[in-house]
């Protein structure tokens, strides 16, 4: 049987010290959300944001982008990501990451590998899952790989010598 996948944004939970709603400055059909101080989101897939705030672009009761700033950490099923700025495009199905990147994936089924990247900049397709990751030279683009296992060629040989 297939599993029924949960659109994340069909039910977001947010949760701050302080909010503001007014209209965009540039587009008065767009509603902006903004929250602030100790922001705690959960989405319709029980995936979870914490950040110091978080601004919600509305248009149609429809959000059409939202930005996460400052001390952002994302947690989905087994995977972590921290970054200074998340900003997700909903119609564009693309996320953007910036400052002090670092994802990780932890393994908890037979084919996850666990990894830890760091980087500068990242970008992620939501249809393909494709991430790219961008580094400098100062900071470049930086993984750990844990492949499960012992390497066989350090395996001691367990035959018997024939006398």
């Amino acid at each position: 049987m297939a599993s029924i996948s949960v659109d994340p944004l069909s039910k977001v939970i947010v949760k701050s010290q302080s909010a503001t709603i007014q209209k965009d400055r540039l587009d008065t059909s767009m509603i902006c959300l903004q929250y602030r101080d100790d922001v705690h989101v959960t989405f319709a897939d029980s995936s979870t944001v914490s950040a110091d705030s978080l601004e919600i672009f509305v248009k149609k009761n429809e959000a059409k982008k939202i930005v996460f700033k400052s001390n952002v950490c994302m947690n989905r099923n087994n995977q972590k990501v921290r970054a200074d700025v998340v900003k997700l495009f909903v119609e564009e199905k693309r996320c953007e990451l910036r400052g002090h990147v670092l994802v990780e994936q932890m393994k908890e089924q037979e084919n996850d590998v666990p990894l830890k990247t760091k980087c500068e900049h990242a970008r992620l397709k939501w249809d393909s899952e494709e991430i790219e990751l961008v580094g400098s030279e100062i900071h470049p683009v930086s993984t750990t790989i844990e492949f499960g296992g012992t390497l066989r060629v350090l395996r001691k040989n367990k035959k018997k010598k024939k006398a």
